[in-house]
């Protein structure tokens, strides 16, 4: 029987890299089984894709953080101090934010509205 994963316990980037293989495999498997593409054809993408950014030269790309403007840095600040002040935890704090994000959203879209 396999160990449970401990989800608050990070990954190796071994660990990791191994279990991306493994759900890529489980897709490809799945993808043949249902008749939707053959292994070979998933081969064939891999290849194309690695021609496509050969500028990449194998590198990984991580994300960078973007430049923010002294405005954007400003409010991102003052949020960061709201959140600590009123003692969210970080998944408190994403889910709030990701409320905000819909509110405005939809504040975006009310505006758009014709009267």
């Amino acid at each position: 029987m396999t160990d449970k994963l401990n989800p608050k316990q990070p990954l190796s980037v071994e660990e990791s890299v191994l279990a991306t293989m493994w759900a890529m495999e489980a897709i490809v498997e799945l993808l043949q089984s249902k008749g939707l593409c053959s292994k070979q054809e998933v081969h064939d993408m891999v290849s194309e894709l690695r021609t496509r950014h050969a500028e990449l030269k194998g590198k990984v790309i991580v994300p960078g953080t973007l430049a923010n403007t002294t405005e954007e840095q400003y409010l991102i600040d003052h949020v960061l101090k709201l959140i600590e002040a009123v003692g969210l935890q970080p998944a408190e704090s994403k889910e709030l934010l990701r409320r905000v994000s819909l509110i405005i959203d939809q504040h975006a879209r009310t505006k758009q509205m014709p009267r």
